[in-house]
């Protein structure tokens, strides 16, 4: 492990590619079905069996590692927040209340569940490297 819970998920390391990661768990969604069959005499028996609605989901966010959120990390997410109109905090370099709100709140539209900066993210907004698939 990366050593971090950091809020609301925990903050994993793939020791193969040295990034970190977390994992958004959806359960899965289990409904009891109810039958009536009828047997030989005429006379019906209730069976009930579950049912899996919906399979359990595991989908990997790869995240920005903790050790990589540094001040001026911070301070560029923040200036990239205020060019979109997003963020009005001042640029500190710090993670205020206001820069995590709105990295959450920016990331959640995404289907990015996670209090986390996620690459991803970091990506779209130019801070980190956006690798080219050949």
């Amino acid at each position: 492990a990366c050593g971090g819970d950091m809020g609301d998920s925990t903050v994993l390391r793939d020791d193969a590619t040295n990034t970190c990661f977390t994992d958004k768990i959806t359960p899965a969604i289990i409904e009891t079905a109810i039958e009536h069959r009828q047997v030989a005499d005429g006379t019906f028996e209730t069976h009930k069996r579950p049912v899996i609605i919906r399979e359990r989901e595991v989908m990997r966010i790869d995240l920005i590692c903790p050790e990589d959120q540094t001040p001026d990390f911070i301070a560029s997410l923040q200036r990239a927040f205020k060019a979109r109109n997003l963020y009005g905090g001042p640029v500190t370099g710090t993670w205020t209340a206001e820069t995590k709100k709105t990295l959450f709140d920016y990331q959640t539209v995404r289907g990015l569940d996670t209090q986390e900066p996620t690459l991803s993210v970091a990506q779209e907004l130019g801070l980190a490297i956006t690798p080219i698939k050949r």
